[in-house]
């Protein structure tokens, strides 16, 4: 496990934070399945992920793209292919694992779904990464049911029980959040939701988004539930290419493309150590610092960059200064 990251640190270890602002498309190429092109996925969860290696290339490519110079690039990547055996690089990029994915409401137009497994996952995240914070667990529920902030949701609405009041008598109400054509109970969880699980997320997340836009649209499901939403509920976009002359479809130019909807939020443990070249030998840290200051607040990950897929607004968990 990594220290937190202070100047005289030869390794270091960061969370990076990426909040899409559009579709994201980190493929694994032609299918079989009824997407042709579908997302990254992992094997045992099936929640969708953007791999280390795709991840690592998009952060080069943006640091070229921005002037870093070469010698630095170097340093972090490591060398091209051709000369791959000079030295390694000194960066060590994970996968970008889901934390909250964006879904129709019926009321408050989207919610951002999360589960406790999600949770755990980024919890130990930041532990691997030896920063502070802590992600708390949610406390048990049904599986009708869904954890909001109470009182500042957007989501949930009063609704009459049917069959549960007696005659001449005030119908009881409840408290549901419709979900695409799914409907769930608000089990009531005041202290977590309001308290302790927003503000605790926002920080573990780099305030990418604002703790009062958190408290609006957050909401907790089981994890079967939520596997269930983010394996069918992702954007499936069909694209055709025309005959420049007849303007009509090119024969087999008609295909779907899978997206990681707009608002969905990842993050990915990333790792440095001091350089391994000879020549010289910035720490961990230094390096990492460079990469966050050259990089900036935006990123373009996966294919279709002229379509706008894959802007991403970034944040960086303990890597202050």
């Amino acid at each position: 496990m990594f220290e937190k990251i202070s100047p005289r640190s030869s390794k270091a270890a960061a969370l990076l934070i990426l909040h899409a602002h559009s579709g994201i498309h980190a493929g694994t190429g032609q299918e079989l399945g009824t997407v042709d092109l579908p997302i990254q996925r992992e094997r045992v969860t099936n929640f969708p992920v953007i791999r280390g290696s795709s991840l690592k290339g998009a952060l080069r490519q943006a640091l070229f793209d921005r002037g870093m110079d070469s010698n630095t690039i170097t340093t972090i990547f490591g060398p091209e292919s051709n000369n791959a055996s000079d030295h390694a690089g000194a960066i060590v990029v994970g996968d970008a694992r889901l934390v909250l994915f964006p879904m129709r409401s019926l009321r408050g137009t989207f919610a951002w779904t999360t589960c406790p497994l999600a949770l755990s996952r980024l919890q130990r995240d930041l532990k691997d990464a030896g920063l502070p914070g802590e992600i708390p667990s949610p406390p048990k529920f049904t599986n009708d049911q869904i954890l909001v902030a109470n009182g500042e949701n957007e989501l949930a609405f009063e609704t009459n029980r049917a069959g549960t009041s007696t005659p001449g008598m005030a119908q009881p109400k409840t408290e549901m959040v419709v979900l695409e054509e799914y409907g769930f109970k608000v089990a009531i969880q005041p202290k977590y939701m309001l308290e302790e699980l927003p503000s605790k997320l926002a920080k573990g997340l780099g305030d990418v988004i604002a703790l009062d836009e958190l408290k609006k649209r957050l909401a907790v499901l089981k994890d079967d539930l939520f596997t269930n939403f983010v394996s069918f509920c992702t954007e499936v976009v069909t694209r055709v290419h025309l005959d420049d002359m007849t303007k009509t479809v090119k024969k087999g130019q008609l295909w779907t493309e899978e997206l990681l909807p707009a608002e969905t939020v990842l993050a990915a443990v990333v790792m440095c150590s001091g350089s391994r070249r000879l020549e010289n030998n910035p720490s961990g840290v230094e390096l990492l610092r460079q990469l966050k200051q050259t990089l900036g607040s935006v990123l373009q990950i996966g294919g279709k960059e002229t379509v706008g897929y894959g802007l991403c607004r970034v944040a960086w968990v303990g890597l202050d200064g």
